[in-house]
């Protein structure tokens, strides 16, 4: 057994006096078992090891029990470097963070031109993996900025007619693509299902189109999905003129056309020629010949119907919203999660691309 004099080496004891050999803890509950800091358990079996004591001697000496010895020593193996023992009654925290190659994987989507966060995040979620906006935001490293001021809202008119399901209610309009070095400029008509967003016929043409070609091209529209109900369109010639009036009147489609100047009529086809311009690069790479503009044209009309999620139909293609198809987001589940830099099993699904020149990009499930 060591002497009184051995014991008071240790800072933390001393002796209440000299006829007394109990020690006087610094730190001691009500209920008389001493509460040690990390850095004190440490010294504790530091001092254990120099006066070469049992696990009884020193759970005597210092008021614990055996077990609490043992748990001190075991955690003290396995990590030497530190000279704390943490608390015992303090739990292992559940690794929360996603794997790398989750980080990896959005970031990568980020550089291929994916889209936004919610567009990112859609996607991963239609191949099966479910991550929140906020975290695909975070993957993409962007500085922290202050909210951007919000547009003023459209006023809708009284009027305007709410699509309630495919078929419904159809759009159409016409813009202008100009060409390169400005030798010419091309029109595109589209006829789009409003409730789906899905193109159902898009045409181009060298100078701007008659009221018979449009006609037409609802027409072929119609016979392939089926007549509306209604369409609407702006204040065009070709719209107000009788012959695509009449076009109309034998399909049984009720023609609505939005007032001048007010905005939200076919406020889903701007917003659809705004995407079909911006996923082209149309600013600045400007097509040389109608039939280059019409194959861009092919490829995104493809991507957009089938591979890129819509916020409007809560993650939905629109080929899933206009034909009943099952959403494949609704089956995404969480991806891996990992400690930093550990081994992390492959994603379920590989990058692939609509075109060949590598401008629409999608994820594949891997096989």
């Amino acid at each position: 057994m060591p002497s009184d004099g051995s014991r008071a080496a240790w800072r933390g004891y001393s002796p209440r006096s000299s006829s007394s050999s109990a020690p006087a803890w610094t730190s001691c509950p009500r209920g008389g078992v001493p509460n040690y800091s990390p850095h004190q358990r440490w010294r504790i079996l530091e001092i254990k090891r120099l006066l070469a004591l049992s696990v009884e001697d020193a759970a005597r000496l210092f008021r614990v029990s055996t077990g609490t010895l043992f748990r001190w020593e075991a955690e003290a193996v396995r990590e030497p470097d530190t000279q704390t023992i943490g608390s015992l009654l303090k739990p292992t925290p559940p690794i929360r963070r996603y794997a790398d190659v989750v980080r990896h994987v959005v970031q990568l989507m980020d550089r291929l031109g994916f889209g936004g966060a919610d567009t990112i995040a859609a996607t991963l979620a239609r191949a099966g993996w479910r991550l929140a906006r906020e975290t695909v935001r975070r993957y993409q490293h962007e500085p922290p900025v202050s909210p951007r001021p919000q547009p003023p809202r459209r006023v809708r008119a009284a009027n305007t007619l709410q699509p309630r399901y495919p078929n419904h209610i159809w759009l159409s309009d016409i813009t202008h693509v100009k060409g390169l070095f400005g030798l010419a400029c091309f029109r595109v008509a589209a006829v789009l299902d409003a409730f789906s967003r899905l193109p159902l016929a898009v045409r181009v043409f060298p100078s701007e189109p008659t009221a018979a070609d449009l006609a037409a091209l609802v027409l072929s529209a119609a016979r392939r999905r089926g007549a509306p109900r209604h369409l609407v369109s702006d204040q065009g010639t070709q719209f107000t003129a009788e012959r695509f009036g009449e076009a109309l009147r034998r399909l049984g489609i009720r023609h609505l056309r939005g007032a001048i100047g007010q905005s939200g009529s076919i406020a889903r086809l701007e917003r659809w020629w705004r995407t079909f311009k911006e996923s082209l690069h149309l600013p600045l790479f400007r097509p040389l010949t109608q039939g280059a503009l019409e194959e861009r044209l092919a490829y995104f009309v493809e991507h957009y119907s089938f591979f890129r999620p819509h916020q409007g139909l809560g993650g939905r293609t629109p080929a899933e919203a206009f034909f009943g198809w099952p959403a494949a987001h609704e089956s995404a589940v969480s991806p891996p999660r990992g400690p930093r830099s550990s081994p992390s099993p492959p994603p379920p699904f590989r990058i692939d691309f609509v075109d060949a020149k590598r401008h629409h990009p999608i994820l594949i499930k891997a096989a």
